[in-house]
């Protein structure tokens, strides 16, 4: 799993590979190649999309072998049936870069992308000559959403300035340029295939090695929010994950004393804040409030409980369960 340590200007991509992981989602599939078909191309840009599916029994791909979908773009689908998302991310990789791609757009199946999406990242791309460009996703809500979860706003956009080099990338809205790869195509550690976290970890991978990432709220893809994810439960567990993820990448990118001092610090921090919202909680008087902040506070407790047991190896497998159609 090795990263390019050359870091200079990259060339501006001019073959880009749109690459969707799917897993037992045929509508939210359909919706998004639904939108994919829509996409305005980058003048002298040619486009490609792959899909590939980490179904076992091979729904997904055998559903698009004998109906393709209806693309203006070359469309590939293969199977990957080892289970996990860095599995299925490395299978993308590999057949973005045999196709000759030099860029490759990551996107998933629980998303939908507007028109300029494509375009949008190009264009940044080859003005600033990033290897990677990358941005948030805007929620919406499958079924309406309690007034606490509202007030909450855990699902909005990740707010940052465009003007600033971004210190992490998602793999739900991302262009990278392949030459951050090094020549490897499977990039993506399989450790972390039920847990999650595995574009964290290659995209700091990608920053200690010297590459650059530019942030763009441009074009936001909209992602569905199914009702299980509307619950503290999901939430808390998500938090926790967010947690160990982030200390398990420090501990195997840039491990250091000092760098797990800090982590200890901002973890007893999360417990901080944590329990000032709970404290508020109880003074508030309007319910709905009231439930905010507990919910807050709970997700901000396990953020800090993940960072602390992830610097001792523990993880979890959100991955274990799908959510949405």
């Amino acid at each position: 799993m090795g990263v390019s340590s050359h870091p200079k200007r990259c060339e501006p991509v001019s073959t880009v590979a749109i690459c969707i992981a799917t897993f037992r989602r045929p509508i939210g599939l359909e919706r998004l190649l639904g939108s994919v078909a829509e996409l305005s191309v980058p003048e002298g840009v040619d486009v490609s999309v792959i899909v590939c599916d980490n179904d076992p029994d091979r729904s997904a791909f055998e559903h698009l072998t004998a109906e393709p979908p209806a693309l203006p773009f070359t469309f590939q689908v293969v199977h990957q049936p080892d289970r996990g998302v860095a599995s299925v991310r490395n299978s993308l990789v590999g057949a973005a870069v045999e196709s000759g791609a030099d860029g490759i757009a990551f996107i998933d199946d629980d998303e939908e992308v507007p028109v300029a999406w494509l375009a949008n990242l190009v264009e940044i791309q080859h003005e600033t000559g990033v290897a990677i460009v990358s941005g948030p996703v805007a929620s919406v809500f499958e079924v309406d959403p309690p007034d606490w979860l509202s007030q909450l706003g855990y699902f909005d956009p990740i707010d940052r300035s465009e003007a600033e080099l971004a210190t992490f990338a998602n793999s739900n809205n991302v262009l990278m340029h392949t030459s951050v790869l090094g020549g490897d195509c499977s990039p993506f550690d399989t450790r972390l295939n039920l847990t999650g976290g595995e574009d964290t970890h290659f995209f700091r991978r990608c920053i200690v090695a010297g590459h650059k990432i530019r942030w763009t709220e441009q074009s936001m893809p909209l992602e569905y929010v199914p009702e299980s994810k509307m619950t503290l439960a999901w939430m808390r567990q998500r938090e926790y994950r967010r947690g160990t993820t982030r200390s398990f990448v420090l501990r195997d990118v840039d491990d250091s004393w000092a760098r797990r001092g800090k982590r200890l610090v901002g973890a007893v921090a999360e417990f901080g804040r944590a329990a000032s919202d709970g404290v508020k909680s109880i003074l508030v008087r309007d319910p709905t409030r009231r439930r905010s902040l507990r919910a807050r506070a709970g997700n901000q407790a396990a953020y800090g409980a993940g960072m602390i047991a992830g610097l001792f190896g523990a993880n979890y497998s959100e991955y274990d369960v799908t959510h949405g159609k």
